[in-house]
């Protein structure tokens, strides 16, 4: 009996020392977010910044209330707010009760705005105490300054040798909160009503003057409405200051209707009256550019007391951009009245502007198709199953093939290349799991990246109504992964790529698109990214039940079904798929840096050479049987794109249930000894 006792007690501790490991392995990599530790008394929020260490951020910055060492916390509330607004505007996000204490802050729009926001932490401690901290962060989603305007018509309403009574006209609108007085670039003093004395000055001195608005998220104009005064000397009278008009602007609407958008040639024209006068001059900043100056306007005329400049917008770059105009007397005296207006150029082939045109139609998106290939090869991305980092927008480049054609063509060639969805006028149609990789862009884009196909069409109203289409189903993926619509364009990091970023930025492919088809219709990179940011803000605004649903298993009205359980995390495969100017050919036979060369018999440094039959450092060597190094050789058909950590789970239950049962065994044998001997 002592005998069996032992025995039983040897593989009760394998099994318990096991089945640790077993969870331990399972779930490991799974919890959320760690929280920041907190070995002080004090609490604090974290915010993932634009930078280490600073306050600016933007997307969807992780907010984390880390409460003080030492205390049982109940709950944690967040609550965020525009700077200048009152306490009781803090707006409630869910509580949490349990760490980490994190939310996804979503930034952006005419919801949460560039500005300056107070965030609030309400910890609940066990002893129900309450402790509130806040913290001040800037939001910094736009390239172009979000600022009000400037207040018009800045006078001088009493002046004396040591002093200066300012009045100008009241503004108007939701989010103006007050007024900020400047003198001589240097702030002086705030206020919210539309006068402002100024004490203190010299006699016979000039200074300039200025009133900006501020509105309720902090932001303050950066337009220039100002005057240069002299004070008088002791016994003397002040001068008067030239008068003049507000900028009118006159010229061809620009392409952004309901605002004031211009392109073509332009004219700014003033009314100056003084007898005093000693010139008039224009200038023109735009706001694009941070870095950038006022430039001087040199087309310059004069009628009578109407001063007036031209400019061609063609020549600017697009957006917010102001002109300014400043008129000066003899004494040295000068006033300086600005106008904030859109750079928004039309289409030089006189096509309409496709995102103004889509809202105008009311065009609706169609309804999303499944219609997988079960024939594809399947493979995790890089960092798993359904760990998509972003959208790849391909067009196909070939003006003779309907969507049908562009799907049934590379039916016949995924060994090519493949991709997830093709897109066109009146069709959504998904030919792979948004969930597992496709062969769309090189194997560094292959293995990170969602591939969406547009298909060309043959007149503008299909062009817009694909555009729609394309736009909604690339917003509602990265809706649906929690992705943030940052285009990597300009500098090689975002969710949202052209095959032309890939190819400039992540290389194993030269392809350009979808840029000249764009332009074809005299549409660009820019305009679509504007319309995938407005769908994407839709479906966050209305809290919309994405169409990518994993488990629908029928996969219809759906962006992203999968149930494929089969090959793992393969990324062969070429995007040279037509010649030239397809993506659907075969005719890359080398192998060399590509996905598929079907001559590479080494295997090595390509990802997928025929005859690699050991899968060292070639993604999908075709007889790679143990898929070492290989990641879906194509008889390695028990490879599964199950998350690792579910596949470690299973395997180690059922090597412990067998544990359980050969110790039970034991336990049995031993007795029926033990008995019969007795």
């Amino acid at each position: 009996m002592k005998r069996a006792f032992v025995t039983l007690l040897f593989f009760t501790i394998m099994l318990v020392t096991f089945t640790g490991g077993v969870f331990v392995s399972a779930f490991e990599g799974e919890s959320p977010k760690e929280p920041v530790s907190n070995d002080g008394s004090k609490s604090y929020i974290d915010v993932t910044t634009i930078t280490e260490g600073g306050n600016t951020v933007k997307g969807t910055p992780v907010v984390t209330a880390i409460p003080a060492a030492g205390k049982q916390v109940n709950s944690v509330k967040f609550f965020a707010k525009a700077l200048n607004t009152p306490e009781d505007d803090f707006y409630p996000y869910p509580a949490k009760t349990a760490p980490p204490y994190q939310w996804g802050w979503w930034t952006g729009g005419q919801s949460v705005p560039d500005g300056k926001y107070i965030l609030r932490m309400d910890i609940t401690y066990s002893s129900e105490e309450v402790e509130v901290i806040t913290r001040e962060i800037i939001v910094d989603n736009e390239d172009e300054p979000n600022s009000p305007t400037s207040p018009v018509n800045l006078e001088v309403a009493s002046i004396t040798n040591t002093s200066v009574a300012l009045s100008w006209d009241p503004l108007e609108g939701g989010n103006f909160f007050n007024y900020v007085v400047f003198k001589d670039g240097n702030k002086i003093g705030e206020t919210k009503q539309t006068t402002f004395d100024i004490q203190g000055l010299s006699a016979n001195t000039l200074y300039n003057l200025q009133v900006k608005a501020q509105d309720i998220y902090g932001n303050i104009s950066i337009d220039d409405n100002s005057i240069l005064v002299l004070t008088p000397s002791q016994d003397g009278d002040a001068d008067p200051l030239p008068s003049m008009s507000q900028v009118d602007i006159d010229g061809p609407e620009g392409k952004i209707i309901g605002v004031d958008s211009y392109s073509g040639t332009v004219q700014f024209a003033v009314t100056v009256d003084d007898s005093n006068l000693d010139g008039v001059e224009f200038f023109i900043k735009n706001l694009k550019d941070s870095d950038s100056f006022y430039q001087l306007l040199p087309n310059k005329h004069k009628d009578g007391n109407i001063y007036s400049a031209t400019l061609d917008t063609k020549s600017m770059p697009e957006g917010k951009t102001i002109v300014k105009v400043v008129a000066k007397d003899i004494s040295g005296q000068v006033r300086t009245v600005s106008r904030v207006f859109l750079v928004a150029n039309k289409n030089i082939n006189g096509y309409p502007y496709v995102n103004e045109y889509i809202k105008d139609e009311k065009l609706e998106v169609v309804p999303l198709k499944t219609e997988y290939n079960s024939d594809f090869p399947q493979f995790n991305y890089r960092n798993g199953y359904g760990a998509v980092e972003g959208v790849v927008a391909h067009e196909t480049a070939n003006s003779d093939k309907n969507i049908r054609q562009e799907i049934e063509y590379m039916s016949e060639n995924y060994n090519s290349a493949f991709v997830h969805a093709f897109v066109d006028h009146s069709n959504i149609i998904e030919i792979h799991p948004t969930d597992i990789g496709a062969w769309g862009a090189g194997r560094y884009a292959n293995e990170r990246f969602i591939h969406v196909e547009l298909v060309r069409v043959h007149s503008f109203d299909e062009f817009a109504r694909s555009i729609n289409n394309y736009s909604d189903y690339i917003a509602s993926l990265l809706y649906h992964y929690n992705l943030d619509v940052d285009s990597a364009e300009s500098d090689g990091e975002g969710t949202l790529w052209s095959h032309n970023a890939v190819s400039k930025y992540l290389g194993g492919t030269t392809h350009t698109d979808p840029m000249d088809y764009f332009a074809m219709w005299g549409y660009d990179w820019d305009q679509f990214l504007t319309l995938v940011e407005e769908k994407y803000l839709e479906k966050v605004q209305n809290g919309e039940d994405d169409q990518t649903d994993n488990d629908d298993t029928e996969g219809e009205d759906d962006q992203s079904d999968t149930d494929d359980t089969e090959g793992e995390d393969d990324q062969s495969g070429t995007e040279d798929t037509e010649g030239e100017d397809d993506q659907s050919g075969t005719d890359d036979t080398e192998g060399e840096d590509d996905q598929s060369g079907t001559d590479d018999t080494k295997g090595e440094d390509n990802q997928s050479g025929t005859d690699d039959t050991k899968g060292e450092d070639g993604q999908s060597g075709n007889n790679d049987t143990k898929g070492e190094d290989g990641q879906s050789g194509t008889n390695n058909t028990k490879g599964s794109v199950l998350p690792k950590t579910a596949t470690q789970y299973y395997t180690m239950v059922a090597v412990g249930a067998l544990l359980i049962l050969v110790g039970g065994i034991s336990y049995i044998i031993m007795l029926r000894r033990k008995y019969s001997e007795g």
